[in-house]
């Protein structure tokens, strides 16, 4: 009597080839998720860096903190704020230059961080636990 269905070792058979594939793809597939992180980071990074060209256009210095580029209207801070995979921060800032970072928050794998200059360049990375470093595209 011929009936129609897979036998369990058919089925062990196909649920131990996906697993196999699945290990491959789910590593490739999360520093996808990471890179698109850092290239979001990058790109808040220039809207701090044009809010604060325009800040000292208008004002003559840079702004010392984020508030003072939102309370400008140069920036919405609760966009920057609403971030849960980095936490952004001007470190320092004067009539000639300022620093802004940031830090990866949030992750058990990955951390590092990338800040953002008076010229407008963005340097730092982020690594995970294995040493796989990522950078923003240019």
């Amino acid at each position: 009597m011929n009936r129609g269905g897979w036998s369990q070792l058919e089925v062990l058979i196909v649920v131990s080839m996906a697993g196999v594939l699945m290990t491959q793809v789910v590593p490739h597939f999360m520093t996808a998720v990471e890179s698109v992180r850092v290239d979001y980071c990058a790109a808040q990074l220039d809207g701090v860096a044009l809010g604060q060209r325009m800040y000292r256009l208008e004002t003559g210095t840079f702004a010392t903190s984020l508030a003072e580029l939102s309370a400008a209207g140069l920036i919405r801070v609760d966009a920057l704020a609403d971030e849960t995979s980095f936490q952004y921060t001007i470190e320092s800032a004067s009539t000639d230059s300022y620093c802004c970072r940031g830090n990866r928050v949030g992750s058990n794998t990955w951390e590092g961080s990338f800040t953002v200059d008076q010229g407008g360049a963005i340097s730092g990375a982020v690594s995970d636990t294995g040493g796989q470093v990522l950078a923003p595209a240019q």
